[in-house]
């Protein structure tokens, strides 16, 4: 029974996922969903994140454990290297899935660059309903931060609604 009890506790609206060429984007995502109340967690964040003298693995598990959804920033960098971190984060939250009786975990795949998810068993019964692929190719890996945040909040808007957030009254600039 305790172990059902620890497992329902999620800390955590959101983890992100990401290749850490494309830190940028992870950061401004987390940024702008911790604007709207969410709290996120992503390894390279002050308190949430990975904090000195853990183990890696284990508290990127905990994280992932902890977190009602995964958001995967993917991209070919992901697709094509076999070896990254983020398949064993996709796997872990697919075994969370797998085993979620109650319905509150999910996946929300982020398309970066147009690669396809159909032929990636981990997401391919999962929809990329939100893409960042036109400001990925005009800012690339590390421009996030050079979006305007009118381009930006246009484009992340249909997350926010997959997250729950629906009544969005004014974004500041």
């Amino acid at each position: 029974m305790q172990e059902q009890s620890r497992i329902n506790i999620l800390n955590y609206d959101v983890f992100i996922s990401y290749k850490s060429q494309q830190e940028s984007w992870a950061k401004r995502l987390a940024e702008t969903l911790r604007s709207f109340g969410l709290k996120v967690w992503r390894d390279h964040d002050a308190g949430d994140g990975i904090r000195v003298s853990e183990v890696w693995t284990d508290e990127v598990r905990n994280g992932i454990r902890a977190s009602r959804a995964m958001i995967v920033l993917w991209s070919s960098l992901i697709k094509t290297d076999a070896t990254s971190v983020v398949h064993e984060e996709i796997n872990e939250m697919k075994q969370l899935l797998a085993g979620d009786q109650t319905g509150q975990r999910r996946f929300i795949p982020i398309n970066l660059d147009g690669t396809p998810l159909d032929n990636y068993a981990a997401l391919s019964s999962f929809q990329a309903d939100v893409s960042l692929q036109s400001l990925y190719r005009r800012y690339g890996d590390a421009g996030a931060a050079q979006v305007s945040p009118i381009e930006w909040y246009g484009a992340v808007k249909t997350l926010v609604e997959l997250l729950g957030i629906r009544d969005v009254m004014e974004v500041r600039f």
